[in-house]
């Protein structure tokens, strides 16, 4: 069961505010979305193993990064309004998954979306890596090295 309180002003922070938080909890397992549904602040929890680094792509992509793997969700804006037949337009982002990356178990801390690529830190190789199809990673930048791959 999640709790959620909230600091005295941040509810008020998020009714002025239309944006939402997604946070990933590392011990817990979860990414969690914060949002405000016109009333009150809302949350929703997805549990993932060792859900760690997070990031948004200007395109509506959302990549994460879990135990084994970096998944990619992307946002379905017109699909959302309907996810819930019990709370019709509720929602205003439904993030479906779409490609996923098996990399082991590399402790994937953080990862951004740089342009056409998701780059993170693989803890366990001491590297910033990105993510492969034909391997659990490429490495790109190891201490004194960068490896240009891809670099068209």
């Amino acid at each position: 069961m999640i709790r959620c309180d909230m600091q005295p002003g941040f509810f008020e922070w998020m009714r002025d505010h239309p944006v939402s938080l997604a946070v990933t909890t590392y011990q817990a397992g979860k990414l969690l979305f914060l949002g405000w549904n016109g009333n009150t602040a809302s949350l929703h929890a997805k549990n993932f193993s060792k859900a760690m680094g997070l990031d948004v792509s200007e395109d509506g992509s959302l990549a994460l990064a879990t135990r084994d793997e970096i998944r990619l969700f992307r946002n379905d804006h017109l699909l959302a309004p309907d996810c819930n037949p019990n709370k019709p337009g509720y929602y205003d982002a439904l993030f479906l998954p779409r490609v996923s990356y098996f990399t082991g178990n590399l402790f994937a801390h953080d990862l951004a979306f740089v342009k056409d690529e998701i780059w993170f830190v693989n803890t366990r190789f001491s590297c910033l890596a990105t993510a492969s199809g034909a391997h659990g990673f490429e490495p790109r930048w190891h201490k004194n090295r960068l490896w240009l791959l891809n670099s068209g």
